[in-house]
């Protein structure tokens, strides 16, 4: 799948997967884990993957938007300083604006994206990582949903 461009930016539609069994999933693999308790999102980069750890208070929100089984497609579009996820708009904070960069950077590197979570025993328990990543994920442990449209303005 190309790209969709457009003057205000780049359209993707990601894949989405949703794990058969409610707390199962891959795991991440190596990456230069950076976590603090202070900031509500911690992105993770992996060598062909990349994600992100969302706090306990977004976390419900997230992946309900991201990874919900709804029937329509969510949207979400990203800019160099927030995000708006529907009706929600989170503004990245100063030390997340690097990570932001740098996840517009994966996109725009990738045509076709996969959406799936991952855990990493590195990060407190309970922890999982909202993965981005060109390679789809085992089909023993997760089913595709609806996909999501992603644009980068």
């Amino acid at each position: 799948m190309h790209p969709e461009r457009d003057e205000l930016g780049i359209e993707r539609e990601i894949r989405r997967y949703s794990a058969y069994y409610r707390g199962w999933c891959l795991a991440f693999g190596e990456h230069d884990p950076a976590f603090s308790d202070d900031e509500s999102i911690n992105w993770v980069f992996g060598a062909d993957q990349m994600g992100f750890i969302a706090s306990h208070d977004l976390k419900k929100m997230l992946h309900k938007v991201l990874l919900g089984r709804q029937e329509k497609h969510p949207s979400v579009t990203l800019t160099e300083t927030h995000v708006d996820l529907g009706e929600i708009n989170y503004p990245f904070s100063p030390m997340q604006l690097e990570g932001a960069r740098r996840f517009r950077e994966f996109i725009r590197q990738h045509d076709s994206l996969n959406l799936y979570l991952t855990s990493h025993f590195w990060y407190p328990p309970g922890s999982r990582i909202i993965t981005f990543s060109p390679r789809r994920p085992a089909v023993i442990l997760y089913k595709e949903i609806a996909p999501l449209r992603l644009k980068l303005i």
